[in-house]
């Protein structure tokens, strides 16, 4: 039996198993912490759309005065600039689609 180990020896040793749970003033107060943790991430989620729905719309307002009242080559410019606003819009709209059908 040399292959073989004692198990009774190996508590002979100086071993110690404890079990600890969380008080429940620990457990409220990570439950406080992971709930203002989400809470930050929504607000700072809804500024970061926020400021991209702000800079499309001042761009398209910018871009349809340039194509209202500009001259033709500020007609040009802006067309550009407008159409890589529309394809950039189209572009996030398919990949949200895609990501839904996906997750």
């Amino acid at each position: 039996m040399p292959n073989q180990i004692d198990l009774n020896d190996l508590g002979k040793g100086k071993y110690a198993l404890s079990i600890e749970s969380d008080t429940p003033e620990d457990a409220a107060a990570r439950r406080q912490e992971r709930t203002e943790e989400a809470k930050h991430r929504r607000r700072i989620h809804f500024l970061i759309i926020l400021l991209a729905i702000v800079l499309v719309l001042a761009s398209v307002f910018w871009c349809g005065n340039a194509l209202l009242t500009g001259s033709p080559d500020d007609k040009k410019w802006a067309s550009t600039i407008a159409a890589a606003i529309v394809s950039a819009i189209c572009s996030g709209l398919i990949g949200v689609a895609i990501g839904q059908r996906a997750g």
